[in-house]
């Protein structure tokens, strides 16, 4: 993938705080725009700003709230809790629009790549939305999933692009990532924060990679921690905290981490 661009510009990411994948499939995006002599501006909150300040220490980062989603414990509450969030969801929508008519003009910003973030949309300039969900499911209520994606494609429409990490057609997104009536998509392949890997002696005989959410991140990680008490197998379990730096413990078969940069990551898995 090359994205072809005429001069250099200013642009502004902004990745949701959804779990981590927001920020790490806008990695190769941002190496791309930088390789191209742009000027990149990486605007998140604690979490997503961290995790990118990792891989791209020398950018300038804003400060700027995330959406702090809670899921439910229990499946059949997931509906209705998200039903009870939408308010929340909406002053935050409506904050981040507030904030990037400001931060345009301040920074002189010529276009923007939101990952997920509903209010980053502007008249001033382009501006991208980049999602894999064009589809929202939500099987429990089909009327409540009608209703979500109305308000989801009424808000993808006023970006000038909507990106989507994943194929057209064949994907391994499913049904989530159907184009539907929305005019101004663009697919975009595989997006991966990894390089072309070489070989490793392997090392670990089971690798789990966790995030997303809470408290359902932390749910499944007690899942697991219970079925590996008497393992014999040598695991590796990344806990996709990158915020969190307390000293976990581990044992000769197990190890845990709370985070790992991406060439680490990228050795982790080919030795697993």
């Amino acid at each position: 993938m090359r994205l072809i661009l005429r001069k250099p510009k200013k642009i502004l990411f902004a990745p949701l705080d959804w779990g981590l994948g927001h920020a790490t499939r806008c990695m190769p995006l941002i190496k791309e725009y930088l390789n191209s002599g742009c000027e990149v501006i990486i605007a998140g909150n604690d979490s997503t700003n961290t995790l990118l300040k990792v891989e791209f220490p020398d950018l300038v980062y804003l400060e700027l709230r995330g959406y702090s989603i809670r899921y439910s414990t229990k499946k059949w509450k997931l509906p209705f809790l998200m039903i009870t969030q939408l308010p929340k969801l909406i002053s935050i929508i409506k904050y981040e629009h507030w904030w990037l008519q400001k931060v345009i003009d301040e920074y002189q910003i010529d276009k923007v790549i939101s990952d997920n973030r509903y209010g980053l949309y502007s008249s001033k300039i382009p501006c991208v939305f980049i999602t894999h969900q064009l589809n929202i499911q939500i099987p429990q209520s089909k009327f409540i999933q009608r209703m979500v994606n109305q308000i989801n494609h009424s808000y993808i429409k006023k970006f000038s692009q909507c990106w989507i990490p994943d194929y057209d057609g064949e994907n391994m997104s499913g049904e989530l990532s159907h184009r539907l009536q929305l005019p101004n998509v663009q697919y975009l392949g595989n997006l991966s924060r990894f390089s072309i890997p070489e070989k490793q002696h392997p090392e670990y005989d089971l690798l789990l990679l966790l995030s997303g959410p809470e408290p359902q991140r932390s749910l499944l990680e007690e899942k697991l921690l219970v079925e590996l008490k008497d393992t014999t197998l040598r695991v590796l379990i990344v806990r996709g905290i990158p915020l969190d730096k307390a000293q976990l413990q581990s044992n000769n078969l197990i190890s845990i981490v709370n985070h790992l940069p991406a060439h680490e990551l990228q050795t982790a898995i080919l030795k697993s």
